[in-house]
């Protein structure tokens, strides 16, 4: 089977869409190409062009919705599978998604999914877990956190957070310093270099050419703030949930999705985000315990699941039973959108 991937430009640095890719790997060839939405001097006319003069047997577009738009005139095309993120797509309304109604779609966040059985589309919904560390581990600054100042000119940024440490009574804030737009590098760095004294000590680290590397310096800490306010997957802090750190997040998707309020994180409101609980040690070991957990059987639960996903991408007509409640009422949101689709018509 020949399959197209089309994914996010960001995420060849990031790679957290690896997993996925695997899954591909392992049911055909696969051609990738990447765009970013972000860079207006790299518009998505070339790629557009190169996939719609050649066949494949499957078609997927990972946060790249709106490539998947410019196709759809594309008459010999087969049904595409989409997987929009809910942090760059939940601006979409329901009179957007509906042009897709032809083809199929796979959702990572419980919110997203949500929102496209609202318009009637047919949606799968996963939640995807890596796979945990073999136990939690011992962290070398136990009253230190790690944030990666992925966006620093909105409110999730170094300086909220270290404010957060302080009401939190933490002793370090070491920030990765690699946002994701690289012309803001030069404002981020020196904000960041007058943060470097007072209450909370900041530590600063750049872009890592090796993962590993990352990781290594993430794991230093028990404390792991959130990058952003909202997420697609959120794959770095499920890493560091799968770590036993306590992550702090916005209480937004897809962190609320994943995280059980002080019992595998934290989540705080991101219009206060310095109301924040009073923890003792007890309180604190239980919620890193929490979020290893979490993960180890989140992560079970995805290899059983996996079996249903394949079925999706290959399409091979199987019907699917799943425990999440979302599907209980998939059918009546369908109907509803119909309806209202109906009412629309006549009006």
């Amino acid at each position: 089977m020949r399959i197209c991937f089309v994914g996010h430009a960001f995420h060849k640095l990031s790679r957290s869409h690896i997993f996925f890719l695997d899954i591909l790997k392992a049911l055909g060839s696969v051609e990738e190409y990447y765009h970013s939405p972000d860079d207006p001097r790299d518009p998505a006319d070339d790629i557009v062009a190169a996939i719609a003069a050649k066949r494949f047997d499957r078609y997927i577009f990972w946060q790249t919705e709106y490539i998947a738009s410019e196709l759809l005139c594309a008459t010999e095309f087969g049904r595409m599978i989409l997987i929009p993120m809910f942090d760059a797509a939940s601006h979409y309304d329901e009179t957007w998604w509906q042009r897709f109604q032809m083809h199929r779609f796979i959702a990572f966040s419980r919110a997203m999914h949500e929102t496209l059985q609202c318009a009637g589309l047919d949606s799968s919904y996963f939640q995807y877990f890596p796979e945990p560390a073999a136990e939690p581990i011992t962290f070398a600054e136990p009253e230190g956190a790690f944030f990666w100042e992925r966006r620093p000119m909105e409110r999730t940024n170094a300086s909220q957070v270290r404010a957060q440490c302080r009401a939190l009574g933490l002793t370090k804030l070491h920030v990765h310093a690699a946002p994701d737009r690289p012309h803001h590098r030069i404002a981020q760095s020196a904000r960041l270099a007058q943060m470097k004294d007072g209450a909370v000590p900041v530590s600063v680290s750049g872009w890592f050419d090796d993962r590993a590397a990352l990781d290594a310096c993430a794991s230093t800490f028990r404390f792991y703030f959130a990058p952003r306010t909202q997420e697609g997957i959120g794959a770095t802090f499920l890493e560091a949930m799968a770590r036993g750190q306590i992550v702090l997040a916005p209480d937004a998707p897809t962190m609320n999705e994943y995280i059980g309020h002080l019992s595998s994180g934290i989540l705080y409101d991101p219009d206060a985000p310095l109301s924040l609980p009073i923890l003792s040690k007890s309180d604190l070991d239980r919620i890193s315990t929490g979020a290893f957990q979490r993960v180890r059987l989140g992560h079970e639960r995805w290899l059983k699941d996996r079996e249903r996903l394949n079925s999706i991408i290959l399409d091979d007509r199987r019907r699917w039973s799943y425990s999440d409640s979302a599907a209980s009422f998939g059918n009546l949101l369908r109907r509803e959108a119909h309806e209202r689709a109906l009412r629309r018509s006549v009006d």
